[in-house]
């Protein structure tokens, strides 16, 4: 999972967690809490990541997810083993010169 953040408008004392529901997928288990790396940061902004492993099981599921406690209903959708990846991108090139 990929983050890019405002560093003028963010605090990284301490640094942000990820924590991801759905990973395990036994009953009741716990959300996975993930640390970050910074991948780059560049003209007052920093990408940070998040390497996320998971076994494919035989039906697709969502993982939900949350960054720093945030109480948003965030997830994304992971194909079971014999189903065909997804893949979503967006570009933004262009729209901010001044970035």
């Amino acid at each position: 999972m990929l983050v890019v953040t405002n560093d003028g408008e963010s605090v990284y004392d301490p640094l942000p967690v990820l924590e991801v529901a759905g990973i395990n997928t036994a009953p009741n288990a716990a959300a996975t809490r993930l640390k970050p790396e910074i991948l780059h940061r560049e003209r007052g902004v920093t990408f940070w990541r998040w390497k996320i492993y998971l076994n494919l099981i035989a039906d697709e599921r969502r993982l939900a997810y949350r960054i720093n406690g945030s109480k948003q209903n965030l997830g994304f959708w992971v194909p079971g083993a014999n189903e065909a990846m997804r893949i979503v991108f967006y570009s933004c090139n262009g729209m901010n010169p001044n970035l």
